[in-house]
């Protein structure tokens, strides 16, 4: 089935040259209908060339036909080829080369007309990466508006031969209709295609700016995007008069485990660790690498009691971390240093880190795999 979630943007080429065949065939289904106008409502034929009405028919049965066999052919091969960028770019090109001789049927100076003519490079630009050719196809899709509209003024086209101006009310109502069946699809269109190009390129930033703050390993915040955000908490803390505990933790000779047992293991370690410590804190707590085998972790709305719990919570989670290599389990330990900034108390970032490195220090002298808190630092 051709995907119906998430942006077409982040569809596979193949499903976004079958969305934009699909618009296409659309499109000259409703040409197909205009043209149809006149079989309905017999009166309309005095008000109609005749014989620009049966060549619109045609033309857009042709065209359908086309679309459709080029949808099967894509649709076949879409499992097999899903990011093949041919197809695409055929669909690119053609989508908009029809649309010239309906630019001549309906009037090249028909705002309608030029609606549907600029939505082929927007829609072209929303779902192909490749801008090269949608520009091309653009810069070739306005030469031709441009040819058209030339020929028209200087009479070797017809100006709008599909229907002339009627006589009466009725005919000039139907008329009417057929501007508003044309014009209010393409306004949706245009505007659609608008709002998906704006939320896709937002949703693309939003994820851009996401991997940019995580640790490419952990998944884990990163150190620089750890460091804004606690001087953010600091700033809350201060505003709203409530503690901020910050934890540093290291795993305990984790180099031993790298040179004993692999990098690999050695990532697996660090993986395994940033999900357990990920599960150990609140959810308004905030966990990131620090650097090599040391995370870090915001702790807002703390206070020093809470802080050493929730740190010997962590402390006893990464102990029963069970990893085996060739039947032999790893021990996992870590140290932890937790410092607690008090109600009405200020501290920089850089300060209340060093009073917690100090507390890991501590720890470590002390033999690992324990908890030590020290008071921050006043500034």
């Amino acid at each position: 089935m051709l995907k119906k979630s998430g942006n077409p943007m982040d569809w596979s080429y193949a499903d976004k040259t079958l969305l934009g065949i699909g618009m296409s065939f659309s499109l000259f289904a409703l040409f197909f209908s205009i043209a149809s106008i006149p079989f309905i409502f017999p009166a309309m034929n005095y008000a109609s060339n005749m014989e620009a009405v049966r060549f619109t028919l045609v033309f857009s049965a042709v065209c359908m036909t086309v679309w459709a066999v080029f949808f099967a052919i894509v649709w076949k091969t879409r499992k097999s080829h899903p990011d093949s960028m041919l197809p695409g770019t055929i669909q690119v090109y053609l989508f908009g080369a029809p649309l010239m001789v309906m630019a001549v049927l309906n009037g090249i100076h028909s705002m309608v007309t030029g609606l549907l003519l600029a939505s082929a490079p927007i829609f072209g630009l929303i779902l192909f990466n490749n801008s090269r050719h949608v520009v091309l196809a653009s810069i070739l899709n306005w030469l031709g508006i441009i040819l058209i509209g030339v020929a028209v003024n200087q009479g070797l086209l017809p100006d709008a031969p599909l229907y002339v101006k009627g006589d009466t009310p009725y005919a000039n109502n139907i008329l009417l209709l057929i501007q508003i069946i044309i014009g209010l699809p393409s306004a949706l269109l245009v505007s659609l295609i608008v709002i998906s190009l704006v939320h896709g390129l937002r949703t693309r930033e939003k994820k851009i700016l996401e991997l940019s703050r995580r640790d490419g390993l952990t998944g884990v915040w990163n150190r620089r995007y750890l460091m804004e955000r606690l001087e953010h908490e600091i700033a809350v803390s201060r505003r709203s008069k409530k503690p901020l505990s910050l934890i540093i933790l290291d795993l305990d000779f984790f180099k031993r485990i790298n040179d004993q047992y692999g990098h690999t293991t050695g990532d697996k370690v660090l993986i395994q660790a940033a999900q357990t410590l990920q599960t150990s804190i609140r959810d308004i707590d905030h966990l990131g690498r620090y650097g090599g085998e040391e995370f870090v972790i915001i702790l807002p709305f703390c206070d020093a009691d809470m802080a050493a719990v929730i740190a010997e919570r962590c402390r006893q989670n990464i102990e029963a971390i069970a990893i085996e290599i060739d039947g032999n389990r790893i021990p996992v330990t870590s140290s932890f240093g937790v410092t607690t900034l008090p109600a009405g108390m200020h501290a920089s970032g850089d300060a209340l880190t060093h009073s917690a490195d100090l507390g890991l220090y501590e720890a470590k002298a002390k033999g690992r795999n324990c908890v030590v808190s020290k008071p921050a630092d006043a500034q």
